[in-house]
């Protein structure tokens, strides 16, 4: 996570100040126990709970990206291509929802 606002994260945290986090990264096993482990070091008091989007909702999702008026024809078509490979690492299990993650849902936008 070079390049990242993660050791700023981690100074909030040793402050003891909340934080929300966003980092697809964090979907993988091996990132979710890191990241865990730091934070916990830095904050044994730390309560870190964990929320993540629906794959469920994917088309949904890709829906939005299609239909945002400030979102290029390039940024969607991205946006596209990171949905469809985010549901994709977490059906063969490279991506992992941490467990007791809340998922949330996609709303439909307007």
């Amino acid at each position: 996570m070079a390049d990242s606002a993660y050791p700023d994260v981690l100074k909030a945290i040793t402050a003891g100040r909340d934080c929300v986090v966003t980092e697809i990264h964090f979907y993988r096993p091996e990132a979710q126990q890191r990241v865990v482990h730091e934070l916990l070091a830095a904050n044994p008091n730390l309560q870190i709970e964990w929320e993540c989007f629906d794959a469920a909702d994917v088309d949904l999702a890709n829906y939005n990206c299609k239909n945002d008026p400030d979102r290029t024809a390039e940024g969607a078509a991205a946006n596209l291509k990171q949905n469809d490979a985010t549901v994709e690492l977490l059906r063969v299990g490279v991506f992992v929802v941490p467990a007791g993650a809340k998922l949330l849902r996609t709303e439909r936008r307007r």
